[in-house]
């Protein structure tokens, strides 16, 4: 992007769908992070370390 803000669920979703994330990540060793009953909001696990709003 070229003029990059901080993104929202809206952002993510317009390229990756939950339900193909889900399903891509249903092997993990813990629990499915993209099947949890309170996912909703990519950015909260997703840029939870960083101190900017780039990503």
């Amino acid at each position: 992007m070229k003029n990059p803000q901080y993104p929202t669920e809206e952002t993510c979703t317009q390229c990756h769908q939950k339900a193909v994330l889900a399903e891509k990540t249903r092997n993990l060793p813990d629990a499915n992070p993209h099947a949890a009953p309170h996912n909703g909001d990519c950015i909260l696990c997703h840029l939870q370390h960083r101190f900017d709003a780039r990503y």
